[in-house]
């Protein structure tokens, strides 16, 4: 495995400070959606320490891979023997890849949802971890997700009357009404360039204006004339976002103040609770954080049009079968110790607001409501709930509704529609004609690929 294909994370602090007995089996957990390297880690690794205190026969080793990356990583670790993971830790989309690959076990994941019992999960996120969607032959554990919204000054928006930028038509009139760089502010902060970001900001605005990507036959399409209006609301809307590609760093300019709306993830609720007390530690030079960022900032999860339109991910743990049985006993160990109430709990604050719930009890739980860093009370639990509102109609990457979409996945992983975004936003002019015909050969099948 080339090493400069994934990120490694720091080895957990907690292991020099207990070592574990000398018999310990290394129990390998890969996350793509922990910043090993932000505040939560001293949360993580309070819970990989009182994992191996339960556990003492485990030595749990905890890696960090980019959510970009990590199913090729996976990929690349199994096929080379070089120390793949026994615990995924990611998104629905890359463990529907891993499942199709042949490289997910999902007898430990029915199990633990088995033991769990399957009323203590929302509706719905069970499914997105089966093949057909319906519960059955469960390939993952849900373990929590999170839901993209548009954030928006509203007081910039009160100041020029418009209304809450909860359509794409709004969304666009706002993005150009509010654009002014010259006063160092820029209309809105999304996906741009031919990264994942940008894919999952386009399926929530293309979903909401009936876009598809298969024909009533099934097969795919490029052609369908909602999706291709759906491709010029975005080229368009790109035009008033900030110089350079938009990722999940662009996210600065609205906590600094230099943006009016962003679409973002939960997980900037953490950011914008600690800009809000004075205490966040990403610090710049070239501007500072607006600490009333916070109070003048709403929220809209769901985007209204042909179809209402939330945009999210469930996210879940799979297994390998690669490693000892006592390797894979470790894992599903780790597992289940992640599915009692107190540990998700610990779990989910690793970063309040950004991992959400899908055990009932916990969600239920006040205990959930009250992280030490005090960051979930300042929204209070009816902001939490409106914006997991966005569960109720979500879309997600390769999903409809909860469902998965296997007919997507080659596509997916070929990165087929985030490259076509990469044509359009760096290209301004361009018809969108001209820049799907750019990605026909990388379709899957086609001659060229």
């Amino acid at each position: 495995m080339r090493l400069n294909r994934i990120t490694i994370a720091l080895l957990l602090a907690a292991h020099a400070a207990i070592p574990g007995p000398a018999a310990a089996e290394t129990v390998r957990f890969w996350t793509s959606e922990i910043d090993t390297a932000g505040p939560g880690l001293a949360t993580l690794e309070y819970l990989v320490t009182a994992f191996e205190a339960r556990y003492p026969d485990v030595d749990l080793v905890v890696s960090r891979v980019v959510e970009e990356e990590i199913s090729a990583a996976v990929i690349d670790a199994v096929k080379t023997s070089s120390a793949p993971p026994d615990i995924i830790h990611t998104t629905a989309e890359n463990l529907l890849t891993l499942y199709r690959r042949g490289l997910l076990d999902g007898t430990p994941a029915s199990e633990l949802v088995a033991a769990s019992g399957t009323a203590r999960f929302f509706p719905g996120s069970i499914g997105a971890f089966s093949p057909n969607g319906d519960g059955r032959n469960i390939y993952a554990v849900p373990i929590h997700g999170w839901v993209q919204a548009v954030w928006y000054r509203k007081d910039l928006f009160d100041a020029l009357g418009l209304p809450p930028p909860d359509s794409v038509p709004r969304l666009v009139a706002a993005a150009k009404a509010l654009h002014d760089p010259a006063a160092g502010r820029f209309g809105i902060v999304m996906g741009t360039g031919a990264t994942l970001y940008a894919e999952q900001v386009f399926t929530q605005m293309a979903y909401s204006q009936g876009a598809r990507i298969f024909d009533p036959d099934g097969n795919f399409t490029l052609d369908d004339p909602a999706f291709r209006e759906a491709l010029k609301s975005y080229q368009t809307l790109a035009r008033y976002t900030p110089p350079g590609p938009g990722t999940w760093e662009s996210r600065y300019n609205y906590l600094g103040g230099r943006a009016a709306m962003i679409f973002v993830s939960s997980f900037i609720m953490s950011d914008l609770a600690r800009v809000a007390a004075g205490i966040y530690d990403q610090k710049r030079d070239d501007f500072s954080y607006d600490s009333e960022l916070l109070n003048r900032s709403r929220i809209v999860p769901v985007l209204n049009g042909t179809r209402p339109a939330g945009f999210g991910t469930l996210v879940g743990l799979g297994f390998t079968e690669t490693g000892t049985n006592a390797a894979r006993r470790g894992a599903a160990d780790f597992a289940r110790f992640l599915l009692t109430n107190a540990a998700n709990i610990a779990f989910l604050h690793i970063s309040p607001g950004g991992m959400l719930p899908v055990l009932q009890d916990v969600a239920q739980s006040q205990s959930f409501y009250s992280d030490l860093t005090d960051i979930l009370s300042r929204y209070g639990r009816l902001q939490i709930e409106r914006l997991t509102s966005g569960f109720q109609s979500m879309v997600t990457v390769g999903f409809s509704r909860g469902r998965p979409e296997p007919r997507y996945a080659p596509y997916f992983d070929r990165g087929v529609v985030r490259k076509l975004l990469g044509i359009v936003t760096s290209n301004p002019d361009l018809p969108v004609e001209d820049a799907i015909a750019m990605v026909r050969d990388w379709e899957p099948g086609a001659a060229g690929k």
